[in-house]
C-alpha cells in the first residue's frame, strides 16, 4: 500500500444532533477549493440514477459523442447514464430549499452521491441539508490515513515513535510516513557518502558514483559504478556494508511486508550511493570532491551530476587537534552554496566533537547519539561542536551479505543518529523548498528537546548534546498553538568564568547594563520567516504589559531589570497569539554579576 492520504466515503446516517455531538476538526474533512466535501444519500433514488456519473466518465462521453453506441457500451460498461444531464438543473430544488450552494461531485456506489458545498460551517450546512426532507444520510467526507507501515521489523524500531516516557530518544518520524507535504513537485534526493551501495531487498539506490581515487584503490579508481566492492589485483576482494546501512536508516523501503522502514517514506526518496570509503576507509579529497559532485559542483574528469541532490550524509570522520581544515571548509561552503545541506556524524571517540572532521566545520549540521533512555551515549562524541542528537544506541540497519540479500541487524554509532537527522531535514525540504541551510539548522535547533532523559546530572547537561533531541513534528510545525509558549530566558555572558572574562565584563558594567543583559528566545521557527513577527512588552512591578518593539527574529537581547517582565506576541500574517510572559527564573549570571 501507498502511503498517500486516502478520502473513504462513509455510509452512515447521521442527525443533525448526532453529529453535532461528534464534532470534527477541519484536519479529519475534506476540503478542496470549491468547498466541504459531503456523502449523501437521496430519499428519492431517482435523482441518484438521474445524475449517475463521475468526473472520468463525463469525459469519455463528451469525446465519444459523434458514436451513440460507443457511448452505450461505455455506459453499461462503467455503470453510468449514457447521458450527459445538466446537473446544475437537477439540483436547482435543493439549492433552492437549503439555501446552500451545491454541486454534484460524483456518483457512488449502493446509492450514494458526493457532494460539494461551498461552506465554512459543516454542522449547519449538514442541518440545512437534512431538514430539506431530501436526504436519509448527510456526513462529511473524512480523510482517512495510513495508522502504520506493515514491514516485519517496524515494530521494534522505536526511534520513529513520538517522544515519551517510554521513548526519551525518540523524534516521531511515524509522522512522515502519514502527513508528508511534498512541495519539491519531485523526490527528495540524498547522497549517502559512504562506502557505496549493495543489492538488497528492502533499499533501492539511484544512480551514484564511486570516488575512491588510486591512491586507495590502486586496482579501482572512479568510475561510475558505487558499488561497495573491491576487487585486487590478487583475486581477494573485501566489502564494508557501511553506506548500505546508513542508507537505510534513512529510506529503505517502506510498506513492503519486508525488514525495516526508513525513517524517510521511500516512496518520496531518492538514494544517491557515492563512494568516498573504500574497505580501509578514504581521503579527504575523495570526500570533499564526492559531496561536491553530489551537490553540482564540476569535478576534473568526472561527469556532472544529472540532478544535484537536495541533502548530504556524512557518516564518516577523523580526529584532528586542528579542527576542520581551509580545504574541507572552503569544499563544504560552497556545497551549501548549492543549495545542499550538510549532515555529519560527531564521532565515536566520547570527546569533544571539536576535534573530528568534519564535524568540527562549519556550514554542517553536526549529530550526536542518545541512548533510548534520553542520555548522551557512552560512545558518541560531545561539547560545542553539536548541533543536534538523535537515537544511535540501538538502531535497525539493513546488513551486506555476499551470499543473500535479506540480512539485517542492529548497530549503534553517530553514524546511525546522523541518516535519522538527514530525514528530518529532508521532510523540511520538502515541506519548504525554500529554506536556506542555516535557517533549516536554526529550525532543528530551535524545535529539539534540550535534556530528553529529563534528568538533572543528564550527561547531555554535563558535556553537551547541542540543542537537544530533534523533533520532527515541532519542526515541521513550528507554529502550530502548543508551540507559541516556548520561550528561553539566558544569561547574556553566561559562561563568562575566566579571570579575564570577569575583568572585561566588570569594566563593561561601569559603562553599560552588561549584568542585567538576557537573551531571549521564543517560539520554535528559529530564523526569520515570511509573514511571521513578534511583539515585544515589558511588565515593570506586575503592572500592565506596556508595547516595546517588534522584530521579525524570534531572539533579541535585553538589559531587564529586576522588578521588570518582558512578554511576546507571535503575529502570524497579522494574527497574533496571546501575550506570553517569559519569566526569568534561575538565570545563570556570571560570578562578577552576583
Amino acid at each position: 500500500m501507498r502511503k498517500s492520504i486516502l478520502t473513504t466515503l462513509l455510509a452512515l446516517t447521521l442527525s443533525p444532533v448526532s453529529y453535532g455531538q461528534n464534532l470534527l476538526s477541519d484536519r479529519d474533512i475534506m476540503k478542496t477549493a470549491g468547498g466541504v466535501h459531503l456523502i449523501v444519500k437521496f430519499n428519492d433514488q431517482r435523482l441518484h440514477r438521474a445524475l449517475l456519473s463521475t468526473p472520468e466518465t463525463d469525459k469519455m462521453i463528451q469525446a465519444l459523442r459523434a458514436d451513440p453506441d460507443k457511448i452505450q457500451q461505455f455506459a453499461s460498461a462503467h455503470h453510468v447514464a449514457p447521458l450527459l444531464k445538466d446537473k446544475k438543473a437537477l439540483l436547482a430544488g435543493l439549492v433552492a430549499s437549503s439555501g446552500e450552494d451545491v454541486t454534484h461531485v460524483r456518483s457512488a456506489s449502493l446509492g450514494y452521491d458526493e457532494l460539494q458545498v461551498a461552506t465554512d460551517d459543516v454542522n449547519q450546512t449538514i442541518s440545512a441539508l437534512l431538514r430539506t426532507g431530501k436526504f436519509a444520510s448527510v456526513e462529511p467526507v473524512h480523510i482517512y490515513r495510513p495508522t502504520a507501515v506493515d514491514d516485519s521489523m517496524y515494530k521494534d524500531q522505536f526511534y520513529l515513535r513520538p517522544y515519551g516516557p517510554r521513548y526519551k530518544s525518540s523524534s516521531n518520524f511515524d509522522l512522515l510516513h502519514t502527513e508528508l507535504v511534498n512541495n519539491l513537485g519531485r523526490k527528495v534526493r540524498f547522497a549517502v557518502l559512504d562506502s557505496g551501495s549493495w543489492p538488497h531487498e528492502d533499499v533501492v539506490f539511484s544512480g551514484g558514483y564511486n570516488f575512491v581515487g588510486l591512491g586507495m584503490e590502486p586496482d579501482r579508481g572512479r568510475e561510475a559504478n558505487p558499488i561497495d566492492q573491491y576487487n585486487r589485483a590478487d583475486g581477494t576482494s573485501c566489502q564494508d556494508g557501511h553506506g548500505l546501512a546508513v542508507a537505510s536508516i534513512l529510506g529503505a523501503t517502506s510498506n513492503n511486508s519486508l525488514g525495516i522502514a526508513g525513517a524517510f517514506p521511500s516512496e518520496h526518496a531518492e538514494l544517491v550511493p557515492v563512494r568516498v570509503l573504500g574497505c580501509n576507509g578514504g581521503g579527504t579529497l575523495d570526500i570533499m570532491e564526492g559531496l561536491l559532485w553530489a551537490s553540482g559542483g564540476e569535478v576534473p574528469g568526472v561527469p556532472t551530476i544529472d540532478q544535484k541532490v537536495d541533502v548530504a550524509n556524512l557518516s564518516l570522520g577523523s580526529n584532528s587537534i586542528i579542527g576542520c581544515s581551509k580545504y574541507e571548509q572552503d569544499m563544504i561552503n560552497q556545497v551549501v552554496a548549492n543549495g545542499v545541506k550538510v549532515v555529519v556524524a560527531a564521532g565515536n571517540d566520547n570527546a569533544p566533537a571539536a576535534l573530528h572532521n568534519p564535524a568540527s566545520c562549519g556550514n554542517v549540521i553536526t549529530v550526536g547519539a542518545l541512548m533510548s533512555a534520553g542520555d548522551k551515549a557512552d560512545f558518541s562524541n560531545y561539547g560545542s561542536a553539536i548541533d543536534v542528537v538523535a537515537e544511535g544506541n540501538s538502531v535497525y540497519i539493513a546488513q551486506l551479505d555476499k551470499e543473500l540479500n535479506n540480512r539485517y541487524a542492529n548497530g549503534s554509532g553517530t553514524s546511525f543518529s546522523a541518516p535519522l537527522v538527514a530525514a528530518l531535514v529532508g521532510a523540511l525540504v520538502a515541506k519548504e523548498p525554500e529554506l536556506t541551510h542555516q535557517q533549516t539548522e536554526a529550525r532543528l535547533k530551535a524545535s529539539a528537546i534540550k535534556n530528553p532523559s529529563k534528568h538533572n546530572n543528564s550527561n547531555c547537561l554535563t558535556y553537551g548534546c547541542g540543542a537537544g533531541l530533534i523533533q520532527v513534528q515541532a519542526a515541521l510545525e513550528p507554529f502550530a498553538t502548543e508551540s507559541v509558549a516556548t520561550y528561553t530566558v539566558q544569561h547574556r555572558y553566561e559562561g563568562f568564568k575566566s579571570t579575564a572574562d570577569e575583568l572585561w565584563l566588570s569594566a563593561l558594567q561601569s559603562k553599560s547594563s552588561a549584568c542585567q543583559t538576557l537573551k531571549y528566545t521564543f517560539g520554535k521557527a528559529g530564523s526569520a520567516t515570511t509573514g511571521v513577527s513578534y511583539k515585544i512588552y515589558a511588565s515593570n512591578d506586575g503592572g500592565p504589559m506596556d508595547f516595546l518593539n517588534e522584530t521579525s527574529f524570534a531572539q533579541f537581547t535585553h538589559a531587564t531589570a529586576s522588578n521588570t517582565i518582558l512578554g511576546y506576541q507571535q503575529c502570524i500574517n497579522g494574527s497574533c497569539s496571546n501575550i506570553v510572559p517569559m519569566y526569568k527564573g534561575n538565570v545563570g549570571a556570571p560570578q562578577v554579576c552576583q
